[in-house]
């Protein structure tokens, strides 16, 4: 069985909300759903650095430090998806978005629910802010 390494990045701002990033509409899975910045881990890294990269490659957020504070593991077909859930800081962040990210909004902890649809995700915010 194939297995996958992603992280996930709950970024909070100093009003303590949480940014999301809605994929492009050319998006290869998920187009034009909301999603927390992150993606795959390369091989041989570490999942926190993972998430401080993907977080500069899609949001061009730059942050030194993030603490891991969910792991999940979920298998589905012929694939074992493992999921790293950190959390990161960044006061007054410039949001510059990639290719693969069309919209990007902050959203308090009381609305994320209303705005993040992928089970995952929300099941891993009900865990960790509830």
């Amino acid at each position: 069985m194939q297995e996958f390494i992603v992280a996930k990045v709950f970024l909070e701002n100093a009003n303590n909300e949480i940014l999301v990033l809605r994929r492009s509409k050319t998006a290869p899975r998920r187009a034009l759903e909301w999603d927390l910045p992150g993606g795959w881990v390369e091989p041989g890294e570490d999942p926190l650095q993972a998430a401080i990269r993907e977080l500069e490659e899609e949001a061009g957020v730059i942050i030194s430090s993030v603490k891991e504070v969910l792991k999940t593991t979920d298998e589905r077909d012929d694939a074992i998806i493992i999921r790293h859930y950190v959390i990161g800081l960044a006061e007054h962040p410039e949001i510059t978005l990639s290719y693969e990210h069309d919209i990007f909004k902050w959203v308090s902890k009381d609305t994320f629910l209303d705005t993040m649809q992928y089970q995952p995700h929300v099941d891993a915010f009900k865990v960790i802010y509830r």
